[in-house]
């Protein structure tokens, strides 16, 4: 609880301070989080699956600070609650849209209550949205997505 406390925090004093929106590397970004994340779990192996393969992650055009701490929320998220997992398996993919791309993140945890979710992504407005689909009974793996627009 103090760990999801302290992210809020951090994410509260982020938006306090104007969007400095600029092309984001999401490979770049993607790996700086995952050997973060990785290096913190010791001898417990995780499975990243990073989409589209061979083509290259996007530009995005965003906030690269806020972008990172989203990432590292959603990517945390899906460490966490696929610690009791015999293989930990989390996916990255990026999908084009027209305009943009949806950033989606989906693992093989214990899913969540939809009654729980509350997302959004109301600082930049028209730039992202963000949606989440829960796990019920029987359904495939959680996701997590947002969109951005296309970086430069």
């Amino acid at each position: 609880m103090n760990t999801l406390i302290d992210a809020m925090l951090d994410l509260s004093r982020m938006t306090r301070h104007p969007l400095r929106v600029k092309d984001v590397d999401l490979f770049e970004l993607l790996t700086s989080v995952q050997v973060e994340l990785t290096a913190e779990q010791g001898a417990r192996l995780l499975e990243w699956r990073v989409e589209p393969l061979p083509l290259p992650l996007p530009l995005l055009s965003a906030d690269r600070h806020l972008l990172r701490q989203v990432m590292v929320n959603l990517l945390s998220n899906a460490v966490q609650y696929t610690r009791n997992c015999a293989q930990a398996v989390i996916e990255v993919r990026a999908k084009e849209r027209p305009g943009g791309w949806a950033v989606l993140v989906r693992d093989n945890g214990v899913g969540f209550d939809p009654r729980s979710l509350r997302a959004g992504c109301s600082r930049s407005s028209n730039a992202c949205t963000m949606s989440a689909r829960p796990r019920a009974p029987g359904e495939g793996w959680p996701t997590f997505s947002f969109t951005l627009p296309c970086g430069s």
